[in-house]
């Protein structure tokens, strides 16, 4: 857990896909608004705010690994 004045990021690893690990932070954040959803060569980001919040949703995969990186911000 990194954390500073105004955010906080988290990195996990799973032995679950990508596309496991995005459908379940998905229904995690489904609350919120998402406002951004792309995909780099593999890596998934999506962005999500709510009222002055905004949680960054990166996840990828490197052999039977995936690496989930959850960084919330506050304006």
């Amino acid at each position: 857990i990194c954390m500073s004045e105004n955010s906080a990021s988290l990195t996990l690893t799973t032995s679950d896909s990508v596309a496991t690990a995005l459908t379940w932070y998905e229904g995690q954040l489904s609350a919120w608004k998402q406002e951004m959803s792309a995909n780099y060569g593999g890596q998934e980001m999506r962005q999500y705010k709510q009222g002055k919040n905004s949680i960054t949703l990166m996840v990828s995969g490197q052999g039977d690994q995936t690496s989930i990186v959850v960084t919330r911000t506050q304006e």
